[in-house]
C-alpha cells in the first residue's frame, strides 16, 4: 500500500456523532452532530472582508446554525443576546470557535436591556 493514504471514513467513525441537545426555557432542542460543508461554506460566503456579519445576512446565517424549525421557535421565546450565546455554544461544539459579530453588535449590545418585544 502506497504511503499517501488517508482512511477518512475511520476518522469520521472516532469523531462525535451525537446530536447535541440544549434545554431553554424547559423546552429541548436538538441540533446535528456537525454542519455539513455546504452550510459552512454559506456561512463564509456571508462574511464581510473583516470576518464580521452583516445585518442584512443575519437571518439567514441563524437559521443556517440552528436549522429553520429551532430558529422559529427560539426566535419567539429569547432575546438577541440570548440567541447569539446559543449559537456561540453550537460554533463551540462544532469545532469552529464561538463569538458571533456582526457589524451592528455594539449598537445591540448598548440597547439589549430585556425590553422585550418593546421598542424604546
Amino acid at each position: 500500500m502506497t504511503k499517501r493514504y488517508k482512511d477518512f471514513d475511520a476518522a469520521k467513525e472516532a469523531s462525535q456523532d451525537e446530536p447535541i441537545v440544549i434545554k431553554i426555557k424547559g423546552e429541548e432542542y436538538t441540533f446535528p452532530p456537525f454542519l455539513s460543508a455546504k452550510v459552512v461554506l454559506s456561512q463564509m460566503s456571508w462574511l464581510n472582508a473583516d470576518g464580521s456579519l452583516s445585518a442584512s445576512n443575519l437571518l439567514d446565517w441563524f437559521a443556517s446554525v440552528f436549522g429553520e424549525e429551532n430558529l422559529k421557535k427560539l426566535q419567539e421565546k429569547v432575546s438577541f443576546a440570548e440567541l447569539q450565546d446559543i449559537s456561540n455554544y453550537l460554533l463551540e461544539e462544532y469545532g469552529m470557535g464561538g463569538n458571533v459579530v456582526t457589524e451592528d453588535t455594539e449598537m445591540v449590545a448598548e440597547g439589549s436591556e430585556d425590553q422585550g418585544d418593546n421598542p424604546k
